[in-house]
């Protein structure tokens, strides 16, 4: 496979279509000056013959550049999307799953769970997260539930950092539609976003979430917050990353609107299909 891709790319380079123009060039002088369909008519002038020649000549040098362009970066863009899959694998490789998840089970069991419901469940918690993270998004898509399942369990464990009452967050999924695949980790840090910008500790807050699965071929997001902190941006450098993600792997397939004014809300429609 790597042998074919490497004769594919070596057609594609400026030289050899400059190489084919040339010999396309010669072969029109001589025909235009040399070939005569009937022998009473007049020869055509060389300098006619070369203009011609190097008219189409030109044309096909053109051709050649524009599509090895087009090829290169159609080439970038694919390379971008290899080694940010590669800095994924690395992170999911630098700690073993199976210590991980032993780690928590040890520490599960040294917890009173009659005393610290809140804290066993937490553990439980934290535990689907990282089965998520090291091994359920192995794939290149997932069903949209599992991703809905993984940020219920973030944001229980978001949660816990504040009192009780403290903050509201209103979880809502419509349509049916459930098992369409999409790129793990998409809608994570709008919601990160909004717990770090849309709360404070002793002060009343809400984040209203909402999944549109209506449509068979498309999902819809919607988050909406509050802003709590004066003259932040409230666009943390999570959601910058997601939106070079989604226009490397949804290219002219999704479309994000951000409204920052005192609310801060914003509308993902990715297309699935």
């Amino acid at each position: 496979m790597i042998i074919k891709r490497n004769q594919a790319e070596s057609t594609k380079s400026p030289i050899g279509y400059i190489a084919l123009s040339f010999a396309i060039l010669t072969v029109l002088i001589y025909a235009v000056t040399e070939i005569r369909l009937f022998s009473s008519s007049p020869p055509v002038p060389k300098e006619i013959a070369f203009g011609v020649a190097v008219f189409y000549f030109s044309v096909s040098i053109a051709y050649g550049l524009v599509k090895n362009s087009i090829f290169n970066s159609q080439r970038h863009q694919q390379l971008l999307i290899d080694m940010k899959q590669a800095e994924l694998n690395l992170l999911r490789n630098q700690l073993q799953p199976h210590f991980l998840f032993n780690a928590l089970n040890n520490l599960l069991s040294m917890v009173d769970r009659s005393g610290n419901p809140r804290l066993v469940s937490a553990f439980d918690k934290l535990s689907q997260l990282l089965r998520f993270v090291i091994e359920d998004n192995k794939t290149e898509g997932i069903p949209i539930s599992k991703e809905i399942h993984f940020l219920k369990n973030y944001i229980d464990l978001q949660k816990l950092r504040f009192e009780e009452g403290e903050v509201s967050v209103q979880f809502k999924v419509e349509g049916e539609y459930d098992e369409q695949r999409i790129e793990p980790g998409l809608f994570i840090p709008f919601v990160e976003n909004a717990f770090k910008y849309g709360t404070e500790p002793e002060e009343s807050s809400r984040i209203y979430i909402e999944f549109d699965l209506s449509k068979a071929d498309a999902v819809q997001f919607k988050i909406r917050n509050k802003k709590m902190m004066t003259g932040a941006s409230s666009i943390g450098t999570g959601i910058v990353t997601t939106k070079k993600r989604m226009e490397l792997i949804y290219p002219d397939k999704h479309e994000l609107k951000i409204t920052n004014t005192d609310d801060f809300i914003v509308h993902l429609t990715l297309s699935t299909q």
